[in-house]
């Protein structure tokens, strides 16, 4: 249609022929886009250019050619006023800019009335009719440019949109009419293309969309005459009238990056693997390989295979290495972690089929205490060469790691906890094959089997703990842990298999050696029983010693070319420990008719301690004394100890004024399976009496302890056993019997340590101013050996009662003495028995006075009565008959 105002009318030939040359133009260059993969950039691209160039050519030809289309235009009008239908992609009634908006409004007043509107250009002012041609050709080139990034593929430019031909036109907006520039000129601008008249710098592939412009500033109210408006560009404008309702823009972002789409098919075929697409292209390319820094935490991460031609990528975190088909080498396989695949490494990558070597397996993950019970992780299997890979070589097996090293730990308050045993060492992984008919190639080698992991030691024992309530018990000593046993090594990987003519497989891994065995731990002493008091008599017994640990195992060593070596048991404890503890004392008391307590048993030692003292007996006034508490026994059970044992002393029994005395405990025992002495206890000694009566007797004194030795002691030890206790003494009543010696024994034949039988105890005296009777002495205590030491009876006990009318005690029996072993030449000698009492009377003498037979004075004498003189007058008689 013709441009309001004018009657000139449109040159219609040569409009049709720019739109063929456009056409074919815009056709070969979209159909070249479409064909490299890039059609949707440069197709919109190849629009502009066309139709740029198409109106440069027609309005920026020199004066010359514009005189001779005039000419041969016939009723045309000049050059500089004509007027016809906008070109194809020219845009005439869609806005530009403002600076085309106000060219547009100079040309429709010029060919309107020539001879009274001067043209307006592109900066506002009057310009010259070349001008204005070269201003709305530039004008047009940068708008189509920049103000059209979103027409859809194949829109024709200053066509109008599917809504906007469907929306009714006002009249309105057909009759405004353009505001003169020269009333209300434009903004001035810096300088752009459209006044400079340079193109501007082209789009890149990557990113078409158009840079930011103030549109407020650059875009003034226009007509809704143009065929897309402001709001169609997405452009607010101030003031502009209503328009026709408008299609939502397309935006750039939407359109398919043709770079990326391009580079994506090359890769296809051709390229290196990356983090996040490891594979290499199908025909050429290195599969990726992965690292601390672009594998993930907590990933197992797969190297990436490589193309026909290409280098497989290594594994990380245990992962598989990537393979290559035709040339090229294995990627290795990626060392185990422990939390993933329970440690073992990554399998190597296959070589090429025809050149390339196989990836290495990789190594397993060391063991870990309380993860996968703390076993090593197994090496990774050899990635296999190339089926005709004459030269090539197979990946070797990945070592398996070394066992976790058991824990230690203890328990307050309780025994010690046992040491957890150490992790298994993990298999190699197998070597690689090569093909069967690759007669030079090498067969991958079997990884070593990883070494067992050594056991933890066993906790030490707490130490019980010491009562304090009256009577109550010590408490137990705690046991020691046993140690734990080394772990079992891996086993070497098998060698991988060699070609099928020469029949060269590859060499099996050594075995890995066996974990050592854990300590044993400690135990403890037991803790002390409390005394007795007014609410509670009797004293508490002293608590147990504990027992040590055993200790642990080695590990067997695994199997390989060379086999690895067993583990070393763990060290034992051969130190004394775990002694029981000392029994409480019994209560004295004052009052009336009460018994003093007894005194509390000592307790049993562990198997390397000593017994605990048995407690005293409390004394009494009107009641009996209280007897005294056995000692405890020892014992050692370990061949390796050096340390004596002694069994626990017994108490004392308790004192009493007017009753009868408290008996002494009995001596513990005493065994030794190490090579040190064994000593029994001693007997405690029996309580004295003052009884005002003949049944207020003295206590009797306590047992030896028996000695025995079942271990191969030396001739510097010995093994004795305990002395009775020594009967107590009575002031009125009997006196108290004397304990018996303890037996000693040795039951082992080749030790040679020497023998004694304990003492037995002395009698206790009978009372002075009653006829109380002597104690009697105690037995001697019997040796016996089996082995090549010297045998000696303990001597009985002496009986030291003396009474004015009672009997005299006896004293005790000698102990035997026996020898068992027929190799032995040692001496045996039986103890002596201990020697009888006295019976000691008070003599009463008579006194008598005599007269002399002659002498001037009378002389007194004395002469008791039964004495020597009596003796002396008795022999006088008989003198005088002979």
């Amino acid at each position: 249609m013709a441009v309001a105002g004018t009657d000139n009318r449109p040159d219609r030939s040569q409009s049709q022929a720019a739109l063929g040359r456009h056409a074919r133009y815009v056709g070969r260059v979209g159909a070249l886009a479409v064909a490299l993969g890039i059609g949707l950039a440069l197709g919109s691209a190849a629009v502009a250019s066309a139709d740029t160039d198409e109106t440069t050519s027609s309005d920026t030809s020199t004066d010359g050619a514009k005189a001779d289309r005039a000419d041969s235009a016939g009723s045309r009008g000049p050059a500089a006023t004509k007027v016809g239908p906008p070109r194809f992609g020219a845009g005439a009634k869609k806005l530009r800019s403002g600076k085309f908006s106000d060219s547009l409004a100079g040309h429709s007043a010029a060919a309107g009335d020539e001879s009274s509107k001067p043209e307006v250009g592109t900066d506002g002012a009057a310009a010259s009719t070349g001008s204005t041609s070269k201003s709305r050709a530039t004008t047009s080139r940068t708008t189509r440019k920049y103000a059209e990034p979103d027409r859809p593929r194949g829109h024709r430019a200053g066509s109008p949109s599917r809504s906007q031909r469907s929306a009714p036109d006002t009249d309105a907006a057909k009759d405004t009419t353009q505001t003169d520039s020269s009333a209300s000129g434009p903004t001035p601008q810096a300088p752009t293309a459209g006044t400079t008249g340079k193109k501007p710098p082209a789009s890149s592939l990557i990113s078409l969309a158009p840079k930011e412009r103030n549109v407020a500033v650059e875009a003034p109210a226009v007509s809704n005459d143009n065929q897309f408006s402001a709001a169609a560009l997405d452009i607010t404008t101030t003031g502009s009238p209503a328009s026709s309702p408008t299609p939502p823009a397309r935006r750039v972002g939407d359109v398919p990056d043709p770079a990326a789409a391009v580079n994506n098919f090359i890769l296809l075929f051709i390229g290196n693997g990356t983090a996040t697409h490891p594979d290499a292209g199908l025909l050429i390319g290195n599969g990726f390989s992965y690292t601390a820094e672009t594998c993930p935490d907590g990933k197992v991460c797969n190297g990436g295979r490589s193309g026909l031609i290409g280098v497989g990528g290594a594994g990380f975190n245990g992962g598989t290495g990537g393979s290559t088909l035709l040339f090229g080498n294995g990627g290795a396989g990626g060392s185990g972690v422990a939390w993933a695949n329970s440690g073992n490494g990554g399998h190597g990558g296959h070589g090429g089929l025809f050149l390339g070597t196989g990836g290495d397996g990789g190594a397993g993950a060391a063991g870990v205490a309380g993860v996968n019970g703390g076993d090593g992780g197994a090496g990774g299997r050899g990635g296999n060469s190339g089926a005709f890979a004459l030269f090539a070589q197979a990946g070797n097996g990945g070592a398996g790691a070394n066992g976790g090293n058991g824990a230690t730990t203890t328990e307050s308050g309780a025994s010690g906890a046992a040491g957890i045993a150490g992790g298994r060492g993990g298999n190699g992984g197998n070597g690689g094959s090569v093909g069967l008919f690759a007669i030079f190639a090498t067969a991958g080698a079997g990884g070593a089997g990883g070494a067992g992991g050594n056991g933890g030691n066993g906790g030490d024992g707490v130490h019980g703990t010491t009562a304090t309530t009256a009577g109550e018990a010590g408490g137990a000593g705690g046991n020691g842990g046993d140690g734990g046993a080394g772990g079992q090594g891996g086993d070497g990987g098998a060698g991988g298999r060699g070609p099928l003519i020469v029949l060269r497989a590859g060499r099996t891994g050594d075995g890995g050696d066996g974990g050592d065995g854990g300590a044993a731990g400690s135990p403890g002493n037991g803790g002390a029983g409390a005394h007795g008091d007014a609410g509670h008599l009797d004293g508490g017994a002293g608590g147990n010693g504990g027992n040590s640990g055993a200790a642990g195992s080695g590990g067997t060593g695994g199997s390989g070319t060379v086999g690895g070596a067993n583990g070393v048991g763990g060290a034992s404890v051969t130190a004394a420990g775990g002694h029981g503890g000392r029994g409480g004392d019994g209560h004295s008391t004052t009052d009336a008719g009460i018994d003093g307590g007894r005194g509390g048993n000592g307790g049993d030692g562990g198997n390397l301690g000593n017994g605990g003292d048995g407690g005293h007996g409390g004394n009494a006034s009107s009641g009996r004394g209280g007897a005294g508490g056995d000692g405890g026994d020892g014992t050692i059970d370990n061949a390796a100890t050096t340390s004596d044992v002694t069994g626990g002393r017994g108490g004392n029994g308790g004192h009493s004024t007017t009753n009868s005395a408290g008996d002494g405990g009995d001596g513990g025992a005493a065994v030794n399976a190490g090579t040190g002495s064994a000593l029994g206890g001693a007997g405690g000694n029996g309580g004295n009496s003052n009884g005002d009566t003949n049944t207020a007797g003295a206590g009797d004194g306590g047992a030896g302890g028996d000695a025995t030795i079942t271990g191969a002691s030396s001739a510097t030890s010995t093994a004795i056993g305990g002395a009775g206790g020594n009967g107590g003494t009575a002031e009125r009543g009997a006196g108290g019997i004397g304990g018996d010696g303890g037996d000693a024994t040795v039951d082992n034949t080749e030790s040679a340590a020497n023998v004694s039988g304990g003492k037995g105890g002395t009698g206790g005296r009978g009372g002075f101013h009653t006829s109380g009777s002597g104690g009697h002495g105690g037995a001697g205590g019997d040796a016996t050996t089996s082995g090549l030491g010297s045998v000696t009876g303990g001597v009985g006990g002496v009986a030291d009662g003396r009474g004015s009318n009672g009997d005299s005690g006896n004293g005790g029996n000698g102990g035997n003495a026996t020898i068992t072993n027929t190799t032995s030449t040692a001496a045996a000698t039986g103890g002596a028995g201990g020697g009888g009492g006295r019976r000691h009377r008070r003599r009463r003498r008579q006194f008598q006075l005599r007269p002399a037979e002659s002498g001037p004075r009378r002389q007194r004498r004395l002469s008791p009565v039964g004495g020597p003189g009596n003796r002396h007058r008795r022999r006088r008689r008989k003198w005088r008959k002979r």
